[in-house]
C-alpha cells in the first residue's frame, strides 16, 4: 500500500513515533549494539569467494602459519565465505534473517508497516524493539523486560553492548528521556560541532535564509573543488535537518536542486544556514504526548517559487504534540494557480499521514481517524465536495483519490488558518517574529 515504507524517511519516522510513545507512556528504555553483527550470521546460497590481496595475505600468514599452505603463486589467497561478510551483497539481508528469526522465536511480530520495529506482550506490558542494522533501541515501561531481553540476546550473541539508560546516543543522535515530565528531547551536539568545524563557521545569523531563497541570480558558478565541498556540506545539513533542525529543512531542501549547478549566491546561502545554527547550537527536538495518540498532518505549499515554475511542499507530521517528521520538498510538476498546486501537495502527502496512522494501530493503539490541516479552502472544498476543471486526467485522479478516502472516514482534511500554519515554515524564507 505503501511503496516507500522502508526509505529512510519512513524508517526515521517510525524511530521517532517509538520515542513519542516512550515520553506518553513513560517507559524506560535501553539502547543495545551487537558487536561483529554481520559475522554472527552464516552464508546462506550459492558459494561465494574473496580474494586476499598480497599485503593482507602476508599479516594473515603472519598470525596463522597454517594458511602458508594456501597461498598461490601470485602471493594471494582465495577464500570461500562461511559467514556474512560487510561489503557483500546479501550480508544485510543474511544478519537481519539471522537476528528477526531468534526474535521471532521468542515471540516477538513485526510490525508490517515496518519489520524493523518488533513487539511482544510480557506480563501485559508491550516491550517495543527499533532494529536498525546491528543498533537496537528497546523501549517497555517494565524494566525486567527489558532486562529479559538483554540477558536473552547475550546468551545469543558473544557481544552485546549497552544497558538500561535514560541518556544515550542512537544513530547520531543525542537521546535523553525524562519520564517525570512525560518527554524525550533528541539533539545533534556533536554533529553540529564537527560540522562546524568542518565547514569552518564562526559567525551566527537568526534565521537560515534570507528572503530570496528561491532566486538562482547569475553570479559566477563554482569550481569543481568548491562545488564538491558544497555537495558534502549540504548533504550533512540534509542529514541534520530530518532529524532535528527542521527550522532549516526549507532552506536546505532548495540548496539540494543546486549541488550540480552551484554559483557563489548559493555559497552565500549554505554559509547563512550554518552561521543559523551555530547561533543555535544545542536546539533540542522535544518529543512529548500529554493528550492522545492522534496522527496530524500539517500540508502548506508555496506556489511556483522555483525559477522552473515548480512550487515548494511542506509538510509536518505530529503524534499527540510531537513533531515526528518534518520536511520540505519540490513538487514533481508545475501547476497552473495556487489551488492546483496545493492539490498536488496534498495528494503527494496523504499518503504519509496514513502510513504513521497505520504504523501506530499496528502497534495496538486505539486511533482516531487522522487529521490533515490545509489553508486553502477551495482545495479543501475540492477533495470533500468534489467539481473543478482540470487539465489533466492525472488531477482529476487525484482529487477523486482523496475524495473517496475522506467519505470512507479515513481522514479528515480541516481548514486551518496560514497564521496557524506550522508547515508555512517549510515552504519559504519566513523572516523575524514570524520565523
Amino acid at each position: 500500500l505503501y511503496p516507500d515504507r522502508s526509505s529512510p524517511t519512513a524508517k526515521l519516522e517510525s524511530i521517532m513515533a517509538v520515542m513519542t510513545v516512550m515520553a506518553h507512556e513513560k517507559r524506560s528504555a535501553a539502547n543495545l549494539d551487537v558487536g561483529s553483527a554481520y559475522l554472527e550470521a552464516d552464508w546462506v546460497g550459492q558459494p561465494a569467494f574473496i580474494i586476499i590481496e598480497k599485503m593482507l595475505t602476508t599479516i594473515f600468514v603472519h598470525q596463522f602459519p597454517e594458511l602458508r599452505t594456501f597461498v598461490r603463486t601470485d602471493g594471494t589467497i582465495l577464500m570461500r565465505l562461511i559467514k556474512a561478510l560487510y561489503g557483500t551483497l546479501i550480508a544485510g539481508k543474511l544478519w537481519y534473517d539471522k537476528l528477526t528469526g531468534i526474535l521471532k522465536a521468542k515471540g516477538f511480530e513485526p510490525n508490517p508497516l515496518d519489520p524493523c520495529v518488533m513487539n511482544k506482550m510480557i506480563d501485559g506490558h508491550q516491550l517495543t524493539l527499533v532494529i536498525f542494522v546491528d543498533v537496537i533501541l528497546a523501549t517497555s515501561v517494565d524494566e525486567s523486560a527489558l532486562t529479559w531481553l538483554m540477558a536473552e540476546l547475550r546468551a545469543e550473541f558473544d557481544e552485546v553492548k549497552g544497558g538500561i539508560s535514560d541518556d544515550f546516543s542512537y544513530l547520531g543522535m543525542h537521546v535523553r528521556v525524562n519520564s517525570g515530565e512525560s518527554k524525550v528531547t533528541v539533539s545533534m551536539e556533536g554533529y553540529e560541532d564537527e560540522l562546524m568545524r568542518f565547514a569552518e563557521v564562526t559567525g551566527t545569523r537568526k534565521t537560515p535564509a534570507t528572503a530570496h531563497l528561491f532566486s538562482v541570480g547569475d553570479s559566477p558558478k563554482l569550481g569543481r573543488s568548491a562545488l564538491a565541498h558544497f555537495h558534502t556540506v549540504v548533504a550533512k545539513l540534509l542529514y541534520l535537518s530530518l532529524r532535528t533542525r527542521p527550522q532549516v529543512c526549507t532552506a536546505v531542501a532548495y540548496l539540494t536542486t543546486r549541488v550540480t549547478c552551484a554559483n557563489e549566491e548559493d555559497e552565500n546561502k549554505l554559509n547563512r544556514v550554518l552561521m543559523f545554527i551555530n547561533g543555535t547550537r544545542g536546539n533540542k527536538l522535544t518529543l512529548s504526548c500529554s493528550g492522545p495518540l492522534r496522527v496530524c498532518g500539517y500540508v502548506d505549499v508555496a506556489f511556483g517559487s522555483h525559477d522552473d515554475g515548480k512550487s515548494v511542499t511542506g509538510v509536518v507530521h505530529q503524534l499527540g504534540e510531537a513533531t515526528v517528521l518534518a520536511k520540505s520538498c519540490k513538487q514533481k510538476m508545475v501547476s497552473k494557480d495556487s489551488t492546483e498546486g496545493e492539490l498536488v501537495g496534498l495528494t503527494d502527502r496523504v499518503d504519509g499521514v496514513l502510513r504513521l496512522d497505520e504504523f501506530m494501530r499496528e502497534q495496538g493503539h486505539d486511533m482516531d481517524s487522522p487529521i490533515i490541516f490545509q489553508d486553502n479552502q477551495s482545495t479543501i472544498c475540492l477533495v470533500t465536495k468534489g467539481g473543478g476543471k482540470y487539465r489533466t486526467v492525472h488531477l482529476r485522479v487525484r482529487q477523486c483519490r482523496l475524495k473517496e478516502k475522506i467519505e470512507r472516514g479515513e481522514l479528515l482534511v480541516l481548514y486551518l488558518s496560514t497564521g496557524s500554519m506550522i508547515a508555512d515554515i517549510l515552504t519559504k524564507p519566513l523572516q523575524g517574529i514570524l520565523f
